[in-house]
């Protein structure tokens, strides 16, 4: 199982990630409670997309560059755009 967020790059490096090179890309990763968290910043810098899955963090870092591969490309060539919202409740 893959879920693919797409939010707001905070203004500071997020808490409780370590900061990653993997295959010479930098990547914002994490394990919590059982799912494994890869993080990057879109190629405009201005939002993130973050693979969860229920892969520890090696098998998140391992999905999230394949999928970085073709996200970058695809938001490069303006053929899809990355879109954030926010959601706030009471």
């Amino acid at each position: 199982r893959v879920t693919l967020l797409v939010h707001r790059w905070p203004e500071e490096e997020p808490e409780g990630f370590n900061r990653l090179s993997y295959q010479g890309q930098t990547y914002w990763a994490t394990k919590h409670k059982g799912f494994g968290l890869a993080t990057w910043k879109s190629p405009d810098d201005k939002l993130v997309i973050t693979v969860v899955t229920d892969k520890n963090k090696d098998g998140a870092l391992e999905i999230a560059h394949a999928m970085r591969k073709e996200i970058d490309a695809q938001v490069r060539s303006n053929n899809v755009a990355l879109l954030a919202s926010t959601i706030l409740q009471d």
